[in-house]
C-alpha cells in the first residue's frame, strides 16, 4: 500500500518494492482515505472540540464565568492548532492511521502560544510497555549535536556539566 515507505525490515536501498503491486487500487485509495478521515476529524477552520466541566468539578466553577473561561479557552486551542502546521501534518498522519497507528509530536514553537506539530512514522518510535500488555506511551529519536539541545528544547533543564561541555 506504501511502496515509497521505509519498511519496518532491512531492505537493500536499490530494491525495488513495487515489482509485486499487480493492481493500484490499495495505492490510489489510500491517500484519498486519509484526505478523507483528516477532513473529518480536524476540519479546516472548524471546532474539533469543546471544553466543559466534567461530572466530577467543583460547584463554585459551574457558573456563566466558569463555562465563559473554558470557552475562552476552546477558542485559543483552536487559532493556535489554526495558525500551526496541524493541517499539513495531519494528512500524514492520517495515511499512517488508515494502515496501523497514528503518532503525532506536538512541540512549543517559538513564542507563546505556538505549537509545531510532526507526524511520526512508525519505524521511528518506540512503545513504552505498561507491564500488563498494553502501552502506557511512546518515543522519537532524532540525532542533533550536544550544542543544539538548548536551542531545539528551551523548556530544558540542563545540568551545570552539559552546559560547561557545550562550551568547550
Amino acid at each position: 500500500v506504501l511502496p515509497l515507505r521505509e519498511g519496518f525490515f532491512n531492505e537493500d536501498p536499490a530494491q525495488n518494492r513495487t515489482d509485486l503491486i499487480y493492481d493500484e487500487t490499495a495505492v490510489v485509495a489510500l491517500p484519498k482515505l486519509a484526505s478523507r478521515l483528516a477532513g473529518g476529524y480536524v476540519p479546516e477552520f472548524g471546532e474539533i472540540f469543546s471544553l466543559s466541566y466534567g461530572p466530577d468539578a467543583p460547584d463554585h466553577l459551574r457558573n456563566a464565568e466558569g463555562e465563559a473561561k473554558l470557552e475562552k479557552l476552546t477558542r485559543m486551542i483552536h487559532e493556535s492548532w489554526q495558525n500551526s502546521n496541524l493541517g499539513i501534518e495531519v494528512g500524514e498522519a492520517m495515511i499512517d492511521l488508515a494502515v496501523g497507528t497514528m503518532n503525532m509530536l506536538i512541540e512549543p514553537g517559538h513564542w507563546p502560544g505556538d505549537v509545531t506539530f510532526k507526524s511520526v512514522d512508525p519505524t521511528q518510535i518506540a512503545l513504552l510497555p505498561d507491564g500488563h500488555g498494553a502501552v502506557k506511551g511512546w518515543f522519537t529519536w532524532r540525532k542533533i549535536a550536544l550544542e543544539d539541545v538548548a536551542t531545539c528544547y528551551p523548556q530544558a533543564e540542563l545540568s551545570a556539566q552539559m552546559q560547561r561541555d557545550m562550551k568547550n
